[in-house]
């Protein structure tokens, strides 16, 4: 018996004992181990709070972060439409 054929065994035995920490570890292994997403919404909160932005509360950051990250791209937006809904707004 090889490496292989003794872990299997070993793995075998443990799964009886430890039902449940086997699912646990089974699922942490699956699970993504990428820091790409941080990155990214750490590029674009770097874009949005620039010096001139930089009195921005947390609140409209977090606004502007969540339309950057998961909003439409630029090129779906019709302008012309949003200019004529903000022209129509009323003042506070």
């Amino acid at each position: 018996m090889g490496i292989s054929g003794s872990f299997t065994v070993t793995l075998q035995r443990y799964m009886g004992i430890f039902p449940e920490t086997f699912k646990l570890l089974s699922t942490i292994l699956v699970l993504p181990v990428g820091t790409a997403s941080v990155e990214k919404s750490s590029s674009y909160m770097t874009l949005i709070k620039t010096c001139i932005h930089n009195s921005i509360t947390d609140q409209t950051l977090g606004r502007l972060m969540r339309i950057v990250i998961e909003g439409p791209e630029l090129s779906a937006v019709n302008f012309d439409e949003v200019l004529e809904i903000f022209k129509q707004t009323k003042k506070k």
